[in-house]
């Protein structure tokens, strides 16, 4: 089923006024019982045959809980090969998260999914959970995660894409060695302390969020890397928790740096420590107005003179909010 939408009507009372939150749940709640008795009809009379892609993306709330249940043993049953449940809520006071069974999605042992995309739920993860040996892609948007997510990611051998943004409840992320195919992860605004992955065919990696040690090892694979650092240190920390970006092809940088002295403590590395760099992009936030501001940003071109291929292509775009 496609998203539900919600369309504010023009005749109702004032916004923010306590009439006006009464009148909007109250067509909310409409829209969203005629939404789950549409759902439940189309599934009730659809066989499961022939179905690849089952998506619902509606919140629920704890009284409709058990309708999402019922959603996700079709589509478990119907073997389809794509999930997509973006259960965020519109409009809440509440922060309950409905407690998604991944566990449901096994039938018989084994898992026909390929892809899921998961958002506004919360998952328990533990090493018991197996069955999902062709999943290849995994997709958390704002999910809180309990249990033992490396131990769950472990009996996913197949997995290539993962992608994690603004989920919590993961304070040290562990990327086991078992992600063999893994070639693409991402990490953005997580309260996460480290990220270590031991995927060995790793290619593309890519972090948004504060200025936390990152270690990435059966580094040969890797060809890409964007890292964004959130906080005044993040330039020179990008160049000491993250020394696998010495052997990268292409690099994103993106930083914020207070002041020109700043800079300065960006110290120049070993000769050919870019040997392999073919593109770099580096995107300086610099929230200042001194004078020479400006003029310190060309010694990281010093850097790039230390590549012997000599064809690094240097971007940077610098403003001061």
């Amino acid at each position: 089923m496609g998203p539900m939408k919600w369309i504010i009507d023009p005749s109702m009372p004032p916004l923010q006024s306590d009439e006006y939150i009464k009148t909007l749940l109250a067509k909310l709640k409409l829209k969203l019982d005629k939404f789950i008795e549409a759902v439940n009809c189309v599934i009730q009379r659809h066989s499961g045959v022939g179905v690849s892609k089952f998506s619902i993306r509606c919140g629920l709330y704890k009284e409709e809980f058990d309708h999402l249940e019922r959603w996700i043993n079709f589509a478990a049953l119907s073997k389809a090969k794509i999930l997509d449940f973006d259960l965020m809520k519109v409009y809440s006071s509440s922060k309950e998260d409905h407690q998604f069974p991944l566990e449901a999605l096994v039938v018989q042992g084994s898992s026909c999914v390929q892809s899921l995309h998961l958002a506004g739920a919360s998952i328990k993860t533990h090493s018991g959970i197996c069955g999902f040996t062709l999943l290849r892609s995994l997709v958390l948007l704002y999910v809180e995660i309990s249990g033992d997510f490396p131990g769950f990611l472990a009996n996913c051998p197949a997995l290539e894409d993962l992608v994690m943004i603004e989920c919590s409840g993961v304070t040290n992320l562990s990327v086991p060695h078992q992600l063999h195919k893994l070639q693409h992860l991402v990490i953005e605004e997580m309260d996460v302390e480290t990220v270590e992955c031991h995927a060995a065919e790793l290619a593309h990696f890519e972090y948004k969020g504060n200025e936390i040690p990152i270690v990435l090892n059966g580094r040969s694979k890797l060809e890409k890397v964007t890292i964004r650092f959130e906080g005044s240190n993040g330039l020179a920390r990008v160049f000491t928790a993250v020394p696998v970006i010495f052997r990268v092809k292409i690099l994103d940088v993106q930083a914020q740096i207070s002041a020109y002295e700043q800079l300065q403590k960006v110290a120049p590395g070993p000769h050919g420590m870019f040997m392999h760099l073919r593109h770099m992009t580096c995107l300086l936030v610099v929230p200042s107005i001194k004078p020479n501001t400006d003029n310190g940003v060309f010694q990281l071109v010093h850097y790039g003179s230390r590549n012997p291929a000599g064809d690094v292509a240097l971007g940077y775009d610098l403003f001061a909010p």
